[in-house]
């Protein structure tokens, strides 16, 4: 019988392996396991079940979850939170000289133009706080005044 590294054999199970092919990360069966280390898969078998590797690769998962989620909660949604600031303040800086523009007479609004600007502003605002935030409507509404002045 050959001998297995069984330290080995274990972690294969409870954390998997990056597929070559595609990079993802994905679980490997047992069959995997006893094909990898060349032995029965009846001998993994018995060592995952005594050694509760199913039990231990939950574990690993949720670890592997929340550190994923704490990473979201850390780094990528101020980043994006940041990146949705930024396109409000472009957008309101577009809709301002926009306003300028009709209000020197340089263009004219047409109903279409003032309803899809009238959406995209509150779709931002909604996206950005969750619903409407009154300071954004507040702009909103001055901003309009200014139009139709």
């Amino acid at each position: 019988m050959a001998r297995i590294n069984w330290q080995d054999a274990k972690r294969m199970y409870v954390q998997g392996r990056v597929d070559s092919t595609t990079g993802k990360l994905e679980d490997l069966s047992l069959e995997d396991v006893a094909s990898e280390f060349g032995v029965n898969k009846k001998t993994v078998w018995e060592r995952c079940k005594k050694e509760d590797w199913e039990n231990q690769r939950n574990v690993y998962k949720n670890q592997r979850e929340q550190k994923i989620a704490q990473r979201m909660t850390d780094v990528e949604i101020p980043a994006l939170a940041e990146s949705r600031k930024h396109a409000i303040a472009n957008a309101r800086l577009i809709m301002a000289q926009f306003a300028s523009q009709v209000k020197n007479g340089e263009t004219k609004v047409f109903a279409r133009d003032a309803l899809e600007a009238s959406k995209f502003i509150i779709e931002q605002s909604e996206m950005a706080h969750g619903i409407a935030h009154d300071s954004n409507i507040e702009a909103f509404r001055k901003l309009w005044e200014e139009l139709l002045k």
